[in-house]
């Protein structure tokens, strides 16, 4: 098989999408799992979930149509701060969930409804001066009754910490949120938390389960009664795909040894947020182990993810275990064509 290439686990998907629910059954008594179409769109990945009876979230107008191709009647969340006129019209159409990010957006929602009424979410957000995203809390009171005012009901409050975070600072986060919504004393059908669950890597790291996490979401919120929507990505998919890349050249300047391969930063972003996991699929020498600067082939000094001890040659092949969650849907074909996809049998 020409390298490099993804190989995608199906049997592994469907574990992990069960043991995500099964944790959820644990600790709330009312959710829904939207999974993040962003984090890997591979439609083998859609399709399976679907199969799985999960919910959708999308962030732009392909997400939508797909949502909507692979789970036409269940639940779907929309998010994200630019959203269309286009996107909004299919959204509306379609009975997903719109969580509004701006007062913008809200205005093109009221022309679009003609003063019909319609359910919608809305995104609060907290000390982060320079974002893009959603309400800062002081705004929030304000901007619902500007909403409702127009016909607009808000059911749902967003909050979304970020991805791959402690549980430290996601505890101090929810905390920070169940404030809000005590000050707010309103009543909402849904309470949404986005995703952004560290991968089973991290939270091997970590020391950690994800229902550790859980816990503090149902400590801090079960009082408010409401459905509780997790858009998880990684946590599901960071392991279903892995990367089969070749060792092109072993090299070694000031004492550094750089092993190269023909898969680079173009196929392992580090937009992924991932922690790579590499495994030498050649000879397995045990002695004299040495340290390489994993590095791709593409002509950019920062095209570098990683390193490895071990001993590694040229033909060598380098497994990257963890490559579920972003390195597919942000492949970008500079030099080299995106890699093809397998299964595992």
């Amino acid at each position: 098989m020409q390298t490099p290439y993804f190989v995608f686990d199906k049997k592994r998907l469907i574990e992990n999408y069960n043991y995500f629910n099964e944790s959820c059954k644990k600790n709330f008594e009312k959710y829904k799992i939207a999974y993040s179409i962003k984090t890997n769109s591979f439609n083998a990945v859609l399709n399976e979930l679907a199969k799985q009876k999960t919910g959708f979230e999308a962030a732009s107008i392909l997400e939508l149509k797909q949502s909507i191709k692979y789970n036409k009647k269940g639940f779907k969340v929309f998010n994200g701060p630019a959203k269309t006129e286009e996107e909004l019209k299919i959204a509306i159409k379609n009975h997903i969930l719109i969580n509004v990010d701006s007062k913008s957006e809200i205005d093109k929602i009221i022309r679009l409804m003609k003063g019909k009424l319609l359910n919608i979410g809305i995104r609060v957000i907290y000390d982060i001066q320079d974002s893009k995203f959603g309400f800062e809390e002081k705004r929030i009171n304000d901007i619902i009754n500007y909403c409702e005012k127009n016909n607009l009901h808000v059911v749902c409050i967003q909050f979304h910490q970020g991805t791959q975070i402690n549980l430290k600072n996601f505890e101090e986060g929810i905390k920070k949120f169940a404030k809000t919504l005590d000050f707010l004393k309103r009543n909402f059908e849904f309470i949404d938390l986005g995703g952004g669950f560290p991968d089973k890597f991290k939270l091997g790291t970590l020391g950690l389960r994800l229902e550790d996490y859980f816990v503090i979401i149902k400590n801090n919120l079960e009082k408010f009664k409401a459905t509780i929507i997790l858009e998880p990505g990684r946590a599901i998919v960071c392991d279903v795909f892995e990367l089969i890349t070749k060792v092109i050249a072993i090299k070694e300047n000031f004492g550094i040894k750089h092993a190269v391969l023909d898969a680079g930063t173009n196929f392992l972003p580090r937009m992924s947020c991932a922690f790579y996991k590499f495994e030498a699929q050649g000879d397995k020498k045990e002695n004299n182990k040495e340290e390489y600067i994993l590095t791709g082939p593409l002509l950019f000094a920062n095209d570098s993810f990683g390193k490895f001890h071990g001993f590694l040659k040229d033909g060598d092949l380098i497994r990257v275990k963890n490559v579920g969650a972003y390195c597919y849907n942000l492949s970008w074909e500079i030099s080299y064509k995106k890699p093809k996809i397998i299964s595992k049998l």
